[in-house]
């Protein structure tokens, strides 16, 4: 997310992301504590969507790279 900001790239993408990947974890914390199959399943949405986001913002630094160099 820092990165993100200091190029002026994806800073969305990576706010995002950085809650998605802070609300897996809590729903992996809960899921050990209580079993919920519910939990286990937004921590496996959360995964998948932490991992389209970070697709995002390395397709949107790619894009930001070739556009300095070129």
């Amino acid at each position: 997310m820092l990165t993100a900001r200091r190029e002026h790239v994806a800073q969305r993408a990576a706010l995002a992301a950085f809650v998605v990947i802070v609300l897996t974890f809590l729903a992996g914390v809960g899921t050990m504590m209580s079993g919920s199959a519910w939990l286990s399943f937004l921590m496996s949405a959360g995964f998948v969507a932490a991992a389209v986001l970070d697709v995002v913002m390395g397709a949107r630094a790619l894009a930001r790279r070739a556009e300095v160099a070129g």
